[in-house]
């Protein structure tokens, strides 16, 4: 992208804005997990930089579980726009069936970061790390995640990351197209 994407704006207001409303109403702490926590003081939240730099996202992943203060952490990326407090609700019904992870699928298999975790994932975490086994498909699996299918509604993919030029173009399309809806409220 060029410059941090998290920060891009869209609807008037950086993504990871987005993404942090949504995740306040399911969550009753927000935390984020950054190596620039300058760049993102004016959220006003927790911050905390990867424990175990330069591995991906499952260095995300562990630093979340290692800073939770609950049994069960929500995870989300940072350029998720079109998250809802509704998905995260349904996430949180199925995590009450006592799995260790439940992740949402659109249709082209689990996203690993959009899921809720249980701390207690947190040794097999550090063996997939200390296995250099970054592959979060293979974690998903060995955890024995719950997968919560959802349903593209209205051409708004919840699931929808920004990682390119096109990508955030077609976010802005997508918000012209509803116009009326903030992106975390679909």
């Amino acid at each position: 992208m060029g410059r941090n994407k998290a920060l891009l704006p869209l609807n008037g207001k950086p993504i990871i804005e987005h993404v942090v409303h949504a995740a306040r109403q399911v969550a009753q702490r927000t935390l984020l997990i950054t190596n620039q926590p300058e760049e993102f003081a004016f959220l006003g939240l927790d911050m905390h930089p990867d424990v175990i730099p330069g591995i991906g996202p499952i260095g995300g992943i562990v630093t979340a579980l290692e800073h939770c203060p609950t049994a069960y952490c929500l995870i989300l990326a940072c350029d998720l726009p079109f998250m809802s407090p509704e998905i995260l609700h349904a996430l949180a019904r199925h995590r009450e069936d006592h799995h260790r992870a439940v992740v949402l699928d659109v249709g082209r298999g689990p996203e690993p970061l959009c899921g809720i975790y249980a701390r207690s994932c947190l040794p097999v975490v550090h063996e997939h790390i200390r296995n250099d086994d970054y592959q979060l498909q293979a974690l998903l699996q060995r955890l024995g995640a719950a997968v919560v299918p959802w349903q593209i509604r209205g051409g708004i993919d919840p699931l929808l990351n920004i990682n390119t030029p096109t990508d955030f173009e077609k976010a802005q399309k997508i918000l012209r197209r509803h116009e009326s809806l903030p992106p975390g409220d679909r």
